[in-house]
Protein backbone atom coordinates (compact mmCIF):
# COMPACT_ATOMS: atom_id res chain seq x y z
CA UNK A 1 0.00 0.00 0.00
CA UNK A 2 2.98 2.34 0.77
CA UNK A 3 4.21 1.67 -2.83
CA UNK A 4 0.95 2.20 -4.09
CA UNK A 5 0.18 5.78 -2.30
CA UNK A 6 3.68 6.96 -2.36
CA UNK A 7 4.11 7.28 1.44
CA UNK A 8 7.90 7.52 2.18
CA UNK A 9 10.19 9.55 4.60
CA UNK A 10 10.61 11.60 1.09
CA UNK A 11 8.13 14.61 2.44
CA UNK A 12 10.48 14.68 5.42
CA UNK A 13 13.26 15.50 3.57
CA UNK A 14 14.30 19.03 3.27
CA UNK A 15 13.95 18.81 -0.64
CA UNK A 16 10.24 18.21 -0.49
CA UNK A 17 8.15 21.92 -0.85
CA UNK A 18 5.40 22.81 1.71
CA UNK A 19 3.01 22.34 -1.55
CA UNK A 20 3.61 18.61 -1.85
CA UNK A 21 3.41 18.68 2.07
CA UNK A 22 0.05 20.37 2.13
CA UNK A 23 -1.26 18.04 -1.02
CA UNK A 24 -0.06 14.61 0.61
CA UNK A 25 -2.01 16.38 3.78
CA UNK A 26 -4.91 16.83 2.63
CA UNK A 27 -4.94 13.26 0.92
CA UNK A 28 -4.58 11.55 4.02
CA UNK A 29 -8.20 10.82 4.58
CA UNK A 30 -8.16 8.89 1.10
CA UNK A 31 -5.14 6.91 2.49
CA UNK A 32 -6.79 6.06 5.63
CA UNK A 33 -9.77 4.77 3.77
CA UNK A 34 -7.54 2.37 1.68
CA UNK A 35 -6.14 1.03 4.50
CA UNK A 36 -8.99 0.06 5.92
CA UNK A 37 -9.70 -2.08 3.32
CA UNK A 38 -9.69 -6.04 3.32
CA UNK A 39 -6.51 -7.86 1.79
CA UNK A 40 -8.79 -9.47 -0.81
CA UNK A 41 -9.54 -6.00 -2.11
CA UNK A 42 -6.14 -4.77 -1.91
CA UNK A 43 -4.84 -8.03 -4.02
CA UNK A 44 -7.63 -7.30 -6.51
CA UNK A 45 -6.30 -3.12 -6.48
CA UNK A 46 -3.06 -4.18 -6.83
CA UNK A 47 -2.82 -6.53 -9.33
CA UNK A 48 -5.30 -4.37 -11.39
CA UNK A 49 -2.93 -1.22 -10.72
CA UNK A 50 -0.16 -3.88 -12.22
CA UNK A 51 -1.65 -4.28 -15.26
CA UNK A 52 -2.01 -0.89 -16.47
CA UNK A 53 1.13 0.01 -14.97
CA UNK A 54 2.30 -3.08 -17.86
CA UNK A 55 0.24 -1.63 -20.30
CA UNK A 56 1.02 2.23 -20.27
CA UNK A 57 5.18 1.55 -19.37
CA UNK A 58 5.39 -0.20 -23.55
CA UNK A 59 6.88 2.57 -25.02
CA UNK A 60 4.91 2.02 -28.24
CA UNK A 61 2.01 2.62 -26.16
CA UNK A 62 -0.44 5.68 -27.51
CA UNK A 63 0.15 4.83 -30.84
CA UNK A 64 -2.28 2.43 -32.45
CA UNK A 65 -5.90 3.03 -32.19
CA UNK A 66 -6.71 -0.05 -30.07
CA UNK A 67 -4.83 1.73 -26.89
CA UNK A 68 -7.59 3.77 -25.94
CA UNK A 69 -9.74 0.84 -25.77
CA UNK A 70 -6.87 -1.10 -23.67
CA UNK A 71 -6.60 1.52 -21.67
CA UNK A 72 -10.16 2.27 -20.65
CA UNK A 73 -10.57 -1.07 -19.80
CA UNK A 74 -7.29 -1.29 -17.80
CA UNK A 75 -8.46 2.12 -16.05
CA UNK A 76 -12.03 0.00 -15.32
CA UNK A 77 -10.52 -2.71 -13.64
CA UNK A 78 -9.21 -0.45 -11.36
CA UNK A 79 -11.66 1.80 -10.46
CA UNK A 80 -14.19 -1.41 -10.29
CA UNK A 81 -11.47 -3.11 -7.92
CA UNK A 82 -12.31 0.13 -5.82
CA UNK A 83 -9.03 2.02 -6.24
CA UNK A 84 -10.05 5.73 -5.94
CA UNK A 85 -9.73 7.95 -8.73
CA UNK A 86 -7.24 10.45 -6.57
CA UNK A 87 -4.57 7.55 -5.85
CA UNK A 88 -1.45 9.01 -6.46
CA UNK A 89 -0.91 5.43 -8.42
CA UNK A 90 -3.28 5.52 -10.60
CA UNK A 91 -2.78 9.56 -11.63
CA UNK A 92 1.25 9.12 -12.13
CA UNK A 93 0.13 6.09 -14.49
CA UNK A 94 -2.12 8.23 -16.65
CA UNK A 95 -1.24 11.78 -16.73
CA UNK A 96 0.90 11.23 -19.56
CA UNK A 97 -1.81 9.97 -21.48
CA UNK A 98 -4.66 12.61 -21.05
CA UNK A 99 -4.90 13.65 -25.02
CA UNK A 100 -5.31 10.08 -25.84
CA UNK A 101 -8.36 9.89 -22.75
CA UNK A 102 -9.67 13.20 -24.00
CA UNK A 103 -11.36 10.74 -27.14
CA UNK A 104 -12.98 8.62 -24.18
CA UNK A 105 -17.02 8.11 -24.32
CA UNK A 106 -17.09 6.40 -21.52
CA UNK A 107 -18.84 8.71 -18.71
CA UNK A 108 -16.07 7.32 -16.10
CA UNK A 109 -13.08 8.45 -17.79
CA UNK A 110 -14.60 11.92 -19.18
CA UNK A 111 -15.08 12.51 -15.16
CA UNK A 112 -11.15 11.14 -14.02
CA UNK A 113 -9.79 13.02 -17.06
CA UNK A 114 -11.59 16.65 -16.40
CA UNK A 115 -10.45 15.78 -12.72
CA UNK A 116 -7.31 15.45 -13.76
CA UNK A 117 -7.04 18.65 -15.88
CA UNK A 118 -8.53 20.64 -13.51
CA UNK A 119 -6.36 19.62 -11.03
CA UNK A 120 -2.90 19.83 -13.24
CA UNK A 121 -1.27 21.90 -11.38
CA UNK A 122 -1.33 19.83 -8.42
CA UNK A 123 -0.20 16.89 -10.34
CA UNK A 124 2.57 18.96 -11.45
CA UNK A 125 3.89 19.87 -8.59
CA UNK A 126 4.11 16.43 -6.93
CA UNK A 127 5.69 14.91 -10.38
CA UNK A 128 8.24 17.77 -10.37
CA UNK A 129 12.04 16.27 -10.96
CA UNK A 130 10.75 14.82 -13.90
CA UNK A 131 11.26 17.36 -16.62
CA UNK A 132 8.72 17.58 -19.52
CA UNK A 133 11.43 17.64 -21.34
CA UNK A 134 14.53 15.11 -21.27
CA UNK A 135 17.98 15.95 -22.90
CA UNK A 136 17.55 15.10 -26.63
CA UNK A 137 20.10 12.41 -27.20
CA UNK A 138 21.08 9.75 -29.86
CA UNK A 139 21.51 5.95 -29.23
CA UNK A 140 24.37 4.10 -30.99
CA UNK A 141 22.19 1.58 -32.62
CA UNK A 142 20.02 4.66 -34.12
CA UNK A 143 22.72 6.07 -36.12
CA UNK A 144 22.64 3.95 -38.93
CA UNK A 145 19.01 3.86 -38.95
CA UNK A 146 18.95 7.96 -38.54
CA UNK A 147 21.74 7.96 -41.83
CA UNK A 148 18.87 6.20 -43.49
CA UNK A 149 16.25 8.63 -42.81
CA UNK A 150 17.56 11.71 -44.09
CA UNK A 151 16.61 11.06 -47.35
CA UNK A 152 13.54 11.47 -46.24
CA UNK A 153 13.68 13.97 -43.62
CA UNK A 154 15.76 16.08 -45.39
CA UNK A 155 14.13 19.74 -46.40
CA UNK A 156 10.97 18.65 -44.85
CA UNK A 157 8.96 21.08 -42.88
CA UNK A 158 7.73 19.48 -39.53
CA UNK A 159 4.44 20.81 -37.26
CA UNK A 160 4.92 19.99 -33.93
CA UNK A 161 2.33 19.53 -31.38
CA UNK A 162 4.69 19.58 -27.92
CA UNK A 163 4.10 21.25 -24.86
CA UNK A 164 6.00 25.17 -24.37
CA UNK A 165 8.53 25.13 -27.53
CA UNK A 166 12.40 24.52 -26.25
CA UNK A 167 14.87 26.47 -28.90
CA UNK A 168 17.77 23.92 -28.16
CA UNK A 169 15.46 20.99 -28.51
CA UNK A 170 14.44 22.40 -32.54
CA UNK A 171 17.31 23.29 -33.49
CA UNK A 172 18.81 19.71 -32.38
CA UNK A 173 16.17 18.01 -34.41
CA UNK A 174 16.66 20.47 -37.03
CA UNK A 175 20.33 19.60 -37.34
CA UNK A 176 20.38 16.05 -36.81
CA UNK A 177 17.37 15.05 -39.14
CA UNK A 178 18.21 18.30 -41.64
CA UNK A 179 14.59 19.05 -41.62
CA UNK A 180 13.88 22.36 -43.26
CA UNK A 181 11.89 23.71 -40.45
CA UNK A 182 10.04 22.48 -37.05
CA UNK A 183 7.29 24.62 -36.56
CA UNK A 184 6.46 23.64 -32.65
CA UNK A 185 3.29 24.39 -30.65
CA UNK A 186 1.29 23.85 -28.07
CA UNK A 187 -2.04 23.80 -26.47
CA UNK A 188 -2.52 27.51 -26.04
CA UNK A 189 -3.07 27.00 -29.79
CA UNK A 190 -6.73 25.24 -29.38
CA UNK A 191 -8.56 28.49 -28.64
CA UNK A 192 -7.49 29.79 -32.12
CA UNK A 193 -8.43 26.11 -34.43
CA UNK A 194 -8.49 28.78 -37.37
CA UNK A 195 -4.56 30.06 -37.07
CA UNK A 196 -3.66 26.01 -36.02
CA UNK A 197 -5.38 24.54 -38.91
CA UNK A 198 -3.42 27.13 -41.06
CA UNK A 199 0.04 25.93 -39.30
CA UNK A 200 -0.57 22.64 -40.06
CA UNK A 201 -1.58 23.29 -43.66
CA UNK A 202 2.13 24.46 -44.11
CA UNK A 203 4.23 21.06 -42.96
CA UNK A 204 5.12 18.12 -44.60
CA UNK A 205 5.14 15.85 -41.76
CA UNK A 206 2.55 16.69 -38.51
CA UNK A 207 4.03 15.04 -35.04
CA UNK A 208 2.27 14.76 -31.87
CA UNK A 209 4.35 13.94 -28.80
CA UNK A 210 1.67 12.74 -26.51
CA UNK A 211 3.32 12.43 -23.58
CA UNK A 212 4.18 16.94 -23.74
CA UNK A 213 0.60 17.55 -24.14
CA UNK A 214 -2.91 16.74 -22.23
CA UNK A 215 -5.39 17.62 -24.89
CA UNK A 216 -5.64 18.05 -29.12
CA UNK A 217 -5.02 14.56 -30.39
CA UNK A 218 -8.46 14.46 -32.24
CA UNK A 219 -8.25 18.19 -33.34
CA UNK A 220 -4.59 17.62 -34.62
CA UNK A 221 -5.79 14.36 -35.95
CA UNK A 222 -8.53 15.51 -37.96
CA UNK A 223 -6.82 18.60 -39.50
CA UNK A 224 -4.01 16.20 -40.93
CA UNK A 225 -6.39 13.77 -41.93
CA UNK A 226 -8.25 16.61 -44.02
CA UNK A 227 -5.41 17.92 -45.30
CA UNK A 228 -3.49 14.88 -46.21
CA UNK A 229 -0.53 15.23 -44.37
CA UNK A 230 1.33 12.33 -42.55
CA UNK A 231 0.91 12.17 -39.04
CA UNK A 232 3.07 10.77 -36.60
CA UNK A 233 2.49 10.06 -32.92
CA UNK A 234 5.17 10.67 -30.26
CA UNK A 235 4.46 8.00 -27.23
CA UNK A 236 7.79 8.74 -25.23
CA UNK A 237 9.97 10.97 -24.58
CA UNK A 238 11.04 13.49 -26.67
CA UNK A 239 14.60 12.30 -28.19
CA UNK A 240 16.06 11.70 -31.17
CA UNK A 241 15.70 8.36 -30.74
CA UNK A 242 12.05 8.21 -30.59
CA UNK A 243 11.78 10.44 -33.75
CA UNK A 244 13.98 7.43 -35.71
CA UNK A 245 11.85 4.75 -34.57
CA UNK A 246 8.64 6.07 -35.03
CA UNK A 247 9.54 8.02 -38.91
CA UNK A 248 11.17 5.11 -39.55
CA UNK A 249 7.82 2.93 -38.55
CA UNK A 250 5.61 5.57 -40.41
CA UNK A 251 7.96 5.18 -43.63
CA UNK A 252 7.62 1.44 -43.59
CA UNK A 253 3.80 1.08 -43.30
CA UNK A 254 3.15 3.47 -45.49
Amino acid sequence: IAEEEDIYLFSLQERCSDEVLEERADHLPVILEVLKADASDRVERSSALGELKTLVKDEQFGVNQSDLEKLALAIDRCLASGLNPECYALEDLVFDFMSLLSLADNEKLIELTEAMRANSDRLNIRRQGSPNYPEVSLADDDKARLDSLREYTADKKVFLFAGHPRDEITQKLEKEFGFMEVNWCGESMLTDTESLEAEVSKADVVVFAMKCVRRGLDTISDFAANLGKPMIILPGDLTVSQFVVHIDRSISSS
